[in-house]
């Protein structure tokens, strides 16, 4: 039976509550203190409600007080009477029961019966027949949730589906608590009592729209995708998006440094925006919001309240490395999201037993696949680090196959181009191990992480870390600590940037912000948690977000003494990588613009622009267009596939280099002009711009040469 607890003064309990603080009143016979987190927790459910097969509601209109009767069928009369428990039903009052009979059962059964139970519950043996009775008064019933089902074997778990009752006047006699939803009968229907019910339950229909508005989830994907709208049409086009576009404008199954899904989405955003940034880049900030808002709905799947959605989704929303993910076109765009999804899909498969979740596992996989290789990083070390928990039996059934092949299938074409083409991605990175890239020491590894994710994020997830191996509310949460090591340990091996990594942190956000919820039960010390996010976040937001003029820019970038690295083998500018290469690339294309048109018209006819980079070439390419320039040729990655595009190279206008080479390979060499942009990388700016005329050797024999993937 369940302990009896005499009731309290309602508004206590309820101010109690909602400040987060254990209440136990005076006179109170419980044994412990009761509290709405406990009620909420594993043990909580497992102690108290393991032996609960039936529900008896009932209002004491006096007191506005509800109290939740919990019957205990045990193994004497589980024959399957559920009626028979009703003589020794126990009340148990806790603050949260507390409400005005006028807002009805919806919100008693939304805080007491909805709980996030998703992990079976040892002790439970339902009866043969009939799982459990509700009954209830209905006088003051007119809207209720009850989404808990017992399962065939025994488990509590969450009904997938909601399951509301609404009466019109009838009396409600009972609901028999199976896996479908049984309609209710009504009886004795009156239209003026009928109409009186129609207008309470619009009025709890009303609060549940409130309720939705002021979810965590949603706000915080709202205030992300505000941010991105302020701060997304400043400055210019980054380099890989002038990219982006031009590979998406030649639709192929893949490309040398990346799979053909974000080029795609590129180019189709800029052919329905054309120039305007804003517009062209709102995937990016939605896709961001929904990585924001999912965060935050995570959270609560793994058993977080309110402060905790909020922490984890805050820490997402102004973490400097998600700040960036969110303005511009990037293989990285749909990273976070998509490893994410595959942690949810991860914990819905422990918390339900339901197989069919590698299915969903799969999807994501194949889809994230076909955005960015990386993942596939991921995917290993999963693998790995399931090993290391009860999931691992997942290898002896059909569905985690299925969702391999599934994963298989959607990546094959991508698979099958880089086949046909040498597997110019291997190549790519192997280039970048050996020297593109900055080599740093483990420590120093770390240490980036920290910055990518802001100061006070990193206590969440490290939090998240330690969450995941002590303990854990669902044993699948191990794995991501381990695949977070497994990923550290392999990527500073193999020198790659630090924000590599980066994809890893909401799913670890959300396990580190249950835990801290736990930790700090005080209201003021969660709303200064709470502000130490936001000002961390406000404090990185100019380095990350293109929100502040340049030269503001500049002098707060020397205020704060933080400039952000490229993790490359670069030569700083003013401005960091991220920044420079957003400048100058429409003012080289009306240069170049400028010397082609000063040629001879036999020099014309015949001349081209040779890009030293792919951002040089797509800048020619997008931007030269309206200016009556051909599409530009280059060695860099995919631009080398695309070869000469019928040019013999007899005429080339060129950008820098090395004027020793260029004599070695043309006749003549003219300086025709200057590029100067002083916001712009280094390299590409204070340029001179060369006329090369008469090529020794015929072009097809030179292009293998020119061959640059890196």
């Amino acid at each position: 039976m369940l302990d009896q607890c005499t009731p309290w003064i309602p508004s206590a309990a309820r101010k109690a509550t909602q400040r987060g603080e254990r209440f136990s009143p005076a006179g109170a016979s419980c044994p412990a203190e009761f509290d709405l987190a406990f009620l909420h927790s594993p043990r909580g459910i497992a102690e108290r409600l393991k032996n609960v097969l039936a529900l008896k509601v009932g209002v004491v209109r006096q007191e506005l007080i509800d109290i939740v009767a919990c019957a205990d069928l045990s193994d004497d009369h589980s024959d399957g009477d559920a009626h028979a428990a009703d003589a020794r039903l126990a009340p148990m009052i806790c603050g949260s029961c507390v409400m005005r009979s006028r807002r009805g059962m919806g919100w008693l059964l939304r805080e007491i019966v909805d709980l996030p139970i998703d992990l079976p519950v040892s002790g439970l043996r339902p009866p043969s027949s009939v799982a459990g009775t509700l009954s209830c008064w209905p006088q003051d019933v007119r809207r209720y949730h009850y989404p808990l089902i017992f399962d065939a074997c025994g488990a509590l778990n969450r009904c997938p589906w909601p399951l509301v009752l609404r009466r019109y006047g009838g009396v409600i006699d009972e609901w028999q608590l199976t896996g479908t939803p049984v309609r209710p009968k009504l009886a004795g229907v009156s239209p003026v009592r009928g109409l009186w019910a129609l207008g309470s339950d619009m009025l709890v229909s009303v609060e549940r729209v409130k309720q939705i508005w002021t979810r965590p989830s949603l706000l915080l994907a709202l205030a992300s995708l505000v941010l991105h709208l302020l701060a997304n049409g400043h400055y210019g086009f980054f380099r890989d998006e002038l990219y982006f576009i031009v590979c998406g404008s030649r639709p192929d199954w893949g490309y040398v440094d990346q799979p053909a899904v974000v080029p795609l989405l590129a180019a189709g955003s800029h052919a329905l925006f054309g120039d305007f940034l804003l517009g062209f880049r709102l995937l990016p900030a939605l896709v961001m919001s929904a990585t924001v808002g999912l965060t935050a709905e995570f959270t609560g799947v793994i058993g977080g309240g309110r402060f905790a959605q909020w922490l984890a989704g805050g820490c997402v929303l102004l973490g400097p490395i998600f700040l960036v993910d969110g303005v511009f076109f990037s293989t990285d765009m749909f990273q976070a999201l998509s490893w994410l999804g595959l942690g949810w899909a991860l914990v819905r498969l422990a918390q339900t037993g339901d197989e069919r979740w590698w299915l969903a596992f799969g999807a994501i996989a194949g889809f994230s696949l076909n955005t960015k290789y990386s993942i596939g990083f991921y995917l290993a070390a999963l693998a790995i680090a399931l090993l290391a928990t009860p999931q691992r039996r997942s290898l002896l059934r059909p569905w985690v196959y299925l969702g391999a092949l599934l994963a298989a299938v959607m990546v094959l074409p991508n698979v099958l181009w880089q086949y046909a083409h040498g597997w110019p991605f291997i190549e790519l990175g192997r280039a970048a191990a050996n020297g593109k890239n900055v080599a740093m020491s483990l420590p120093a590894y770390f240490v980036q992480q920290v910055i990518l994710t802001g100061p006070v994020a990193a206590i969440s997830w490290i939090a998240g870390l330690w969450a995941g191996v002590v303990r854990p509310r669902v044993a699948v949460a191990r794995a991501f600590p381990i695949a977070w090591l497994i990923l550290l340990l392999v990527f500073d091996a193999s020198h790659g940037k630090a924000y590599y990594l980066s994809a890893i942190y909401p799913t670890l956000l959300a396990l580190g912000a249950v835990r801290v919820e736990e930790w700090i039960g005080n209201a003021v010390a969660r709303g200064a948690s709470l502000a130490a996010v936001a000002a961390a976040g406000a404090l990185f937001a100019p380095l990350t977000l293109p929100i502040l003029p340049v030269e503001t820019f500049l002098r707060y970038q020397q205020a704060i003494g933080l400039k952000l690295s490229s993790g490359e083998h670069l030569k700083p500018g003013a401005l960091p990588q991220y920044y420079a290469d957003m400048f100058g690339w429409r003012e080289m294309a009306a240069k170049i613009a400028a010397v082609y048109r000063s040629l001879p018209p036999q020099d014309r006819a015949r001349a081209v622009f040779f890009g030293q980079n792919y951002g040089e070439a797509a800048a020619i390419d997008v931007f030269g267009r309206r200016l009556g320039l051909p599409p530009a040729i280059s060695g860099h990655n995919n631009y080398f596939l695309w070869g000469p595009r019928g040019h013999d190279g007899s005429v080339m206008i060129i950008i820098g280099g090395n004027t020793k080479q260029y004599a070695d390979l043309f006749r003549s060499i003219e300086v025709a002009g200057r590029i100067t942009a002083p916001y712009a990388m280094p390299y590409e700016t204070d340029q001179p711009i060369y006329v090369l005329r008469g090529l020794k050797a015929p072009l097809e024999k030179v292009w293998p040469k020119v061959k640059h993937y890196q």
